[in-house]
């Protein structure tokens, strides 16, 4: 028996077996990758699990390590963006969508340009990606701990649009980063759009309870 978040429902399951394995013995002498089906107790989806598996130490039947086993289809962490622009709002949805498909060094690059796309659709158009993101603070577009939380996904992503590729990146750090760049995006757009819809409802409310003339 395994578990991980399934692909299908999102619900992080158990998933029992669902017919033989199938080995593919040609990749190498002592190592077998092992494909097979699982149906998820909760959502009862069909995902296949893949895995490599040392014929010295592992025998047919034996379940690796949940950590070790590749699913399909593959857990998406979803984030979508209503209140943003269009454009940037998609580009933080594929910024997710690299993550979760392991393209670390994408996820922080798309981060970097979610932040620069923001401030110049704020009308913030200065040479230069740190500088805007001064300029944004310095016109109260961002709180002064946004600012640091900005930088911060700047810093990231300019070691790969600069072509420092040696760099090694955790997913733990490239999700940390991911979400920094989802309060960016709180702060300039999301939290100013709840707002105005707070504002609209109580004035709508207002207008409803106002006694007739």
């Amino acid at each position: 028996m395994t578990s991980t978040v399934c692909g299908w429902c999102g619900v992080h399951s158990n998933m029992t077996p669902h017919g033989p394995e199938v080995v593919d013995n040609a990749i190498a002498v002592d190592y077998q990758r092992v494909n097979a089906a699982f149906v998820c107790d909760y959502c009862r989806h069909l995902c296949v699990g893949s895995w490599m598996r040392n014929v010295d130490f592992e025998r047919s039947g034996s379940w690796p390590e949940d950590s070790r086993i590749k699913w399909s289809p593959p857990h998406s962490e979803r984030h979508t963006f209503p209140d943003v622009p269009k454009p940037i709002g998609a580009a933080a949805t594929e910024a997710w969508l690299c993550f979760s498909e392991g393209a670390l060094r994408g996820a922080l690059a798309v981060a970097r340009a979610v932040i620069e796309a923001s401030a110049k659709h704020e009308g913030v158009t200065v040479k230069g990606i740190a500088t805007k993101i001064e300029k944004l603070a310095e016109l109260g577009k961002i709180r002064p701990h946004i600012k640091e939380v900005a930088h911060e996904i700047r810093e990231y992503g300019n070691e790969i649009a600069h072509g420092d590729l040696d760099a090694e990146y955790t997913q733990e750090d490239t999700r940390l980063v991911l979400v920094l760049m989802n309060e960016v995006l709180d702060d300039l757009f999301q939290s100013p759009a709840r707002l105005e819809q707070a504002r609209a409802a109580r004035q709508g409310r207002k207008a409803k309870d106002a006694p007739l003339s």
